[in-house]
């Protein structure tokens, strides 16, 4: 929680995180936050639609609401953290996948789901500290990316990593309601019978559509460089959630799975099965043409009543031998081999 609103001599940058916690307060996390996609006026009343058909609890309706009228906390207690924990990040941010990480901050930065706050000085390490009675600021790490089908190792790409374990963010995580099984694997082996077919869809960007609530904020903060070529470090803050918090996944699982897809069966849109693995969507039929159809049906609902956008252009439209989880699952054979 802050201490106070930030003044100007304070510096730009933690006064706009001031303005928009207020603006979250005032309206709502999806409309004052810029990088949170989800419609929140379209949302809310189909989402209590569904409810009342007996699709989505009512108290995961309650809990779905409050964390888009003021951002989702994913299970953390502010109240468990203390004092300012602040690390540096590990050598495979700062050299291996420097290059990597750069972009996907910039990404984060220009799509306003992370706020740059500016050079990483004395002057503003001293104003967030004056700000927040307790702070974090999580060591940033990278984690090499699968190579695609004709990439040769020295493609390799780079993404960055969140370390809220190091922090003891996740140490405050209560997880009750936010644990959930992955039966993907389980479910298509259930449908994919004989003869079915099998298309594929990703979520773009999955955990970073989620609003965070301004109560978890301060333990959001990192540090990396401002400009590809200087190594003079520059203050960020994630306003939308990322991939290392223990409680991201329970989260969008509670959005995406019991909330947006319940909702598309709510009204229709979705009435073959689909077997979700975090953000990809495995839907299966026996008619190939309906299959993609109901795809297709579900992305376009998807954007217009919710504002979530599906990787088009990654799709794998419905067939019998398909691609997915990793394994090549072939409907008559009914046989699952290893992806080469």
């Amino acid at each position: 929680m802050p201490r106070s609103s930030p003044g100007s001599s304070e510096g730009a940058g933690l006064a706009a995180v001031a303005e928009m916690r207020a603006r979250v307060f005032s309206t709502n996390a999806c409309d004052a936050i810029p990088g949170c996609p989800i419609k929140i006026e379209t949302f809310l009343p189909r989402m209590w639609s569904a409810v009342a058909k007996g699709f989505i609890p009512q108290a995961e309706g309650e809990q779905l609401q409050e964390g888009l009228l003021r951002g989702f906390k994913l299970g953390v207690d502010p109240n468990l953290m203390a004092g300012h924990r602040w690390f540096q990040n590990y050598p495979s941010a700062t050299t291996t996948g420097r290059t990597g990480v750069a972009a996907a901050i910039a990404k984060r930065v220009n799509g306003g789901k992370t706020l740059s706050l500016g050079p990483m000085v004395d002057g503003l390490a001293h104003a967030v500290r004056s700000t927040f009675t307790a702070s974090c600021i999580f060591p940033l790490g990278a984690a090499a990316k699968a190579l695609l089908p004709g990439q040769t190792p020295d493609q390799l790409e780079w993404r960055p990593t969140s370390d809220h374990t190091r922090t003891g963010l996740n140490a405050a995580t209560d997880m009750t309601g936010l644990r959930f099984a992955l039966t993907a694997l389980e479910e298509i082996s259930w449908f994919f019978s004989t003869d079915h077919f099998m298309r594929v869809s990703d979520v773009a960007d999955a955990f970073p559509n989620l609003p965070l609530h301004p109560d978890v904020w301060p333990f959001f903060f990192f540090r990396f460089f401002g400009a590809p070529d200087s190594d003079a470090e520059h203050l960020y803050l994630n306003t939308c959630a990322d991939f290392g918090a223990a409680g991201t996944p329970g989260t969008f699982h509670l959005f995406y799975v019991r909330g947006v897809c319940q909702m598309a069966r709510a009204e229709q849109v979705l009435t073959l099965p689909m077997a979700v693995y975090v953000d990809d969507n495995c839907l299966m039929g026996p008619c190939r043409e309906r299959v993609d159809a109901e795809m297709l049906s579900f992305q376009a609902w998807a954007l217009d009543v919710v504002g979530l956008v599906f990787k088009v252009a990654k799709d794998r439209v419905a067939a019998r031998q398909q691609l997915a989880l990793g394994f090549v699952w072939d409907s008559t054979t009914l046989t699952r081999t290893i992806d080469e």
